[in-house]
């Protein structure tokens, strides 16, 4: 019997969400297939919404592993585009040169600001990056780093950013409520803890 055929939709580092058309409405099914993928000790948690057909994983590691991981249940599909296939960090293999290079230019501009005496943004920015250095870094030590920033900007009264700032924040903030309402699940699985 061949395996359901799972296209990779969307994947960020640390994160990856499966879409296994054939199989939707199918609780039974995406219940034993998520307490499966739970076991592996990669696997933080492991969600599936039967209604729409997807699996939601948050994980360790690179997207392309934790597909492999599912290869014995599921035909597991990468989009066609470039853009979408597994590489590290779910960047293409042309992108991650352009990355280092922007990171290594924004880690010297941060230099640059520290020895002109402006180490730190306005409150909400920090408060944005706190958020992200938890939800997509999967790292708490840096987000409470960054939320002390956001509490030390927000008592010296620099609370508001640039009005382009904010709105991005608002874009990004709404499509991650969309990400999330599209993973409400019936099904949920918790993986073993990445701490213990």
């Amino acid at each position: 019997m061949t395996s359901p055929t799972a296209i990779v939709e969307h994947q960020l580092p640390g994160r990856v969400r499966l879409r296994i058309p054939s199989k939707r409405g199918d609780t039974e099914w995406f219940r034993s297939v998520i307490q499966h993928l739970a076991e592996d000790p990669n696997v933080h948690e492991a969600r599936a919404n039967p209604e729409t057909g997807s699996v939601l994983l948050r994980h360790a590691g690179l997207a392309d592993q934790i597909a492999l991981l599912a290869s014995d249940i599921l035909d597991v599909r990468w989009p066609a585009s470039a853009a979408q296939a597994p590489h590290s960090n779910g960047a293409s293999a042309k992108a991650a040169p352009l990355l280092d290079a922007i990171s290594a230019g924004l880690t010297g501009l941060g230099v640059y600001q520290l020895t002109q005496g402006r180490p730190l943004g306005n409150a909400v920015e920090h408060f944005w990056h706190a958020h992200s250095a938890l939800r997509v870094l999967g790292s708490p030590g840096l987000a409470a780093t960054f939320a002390a920033f956001s509490l030390i900007q927000f008592t010296r009264g620099q609370l508001l950013g640039p009005a382009a700032s904010l709105f991005f924040y608002a874009i990004v903030a709404h499509r991650l409520a969309q990400v999330e309402d599209e993973s409400q699940i019936a099904p949920t699985v918790e993986g073993p803890d990445p701490a213990g």
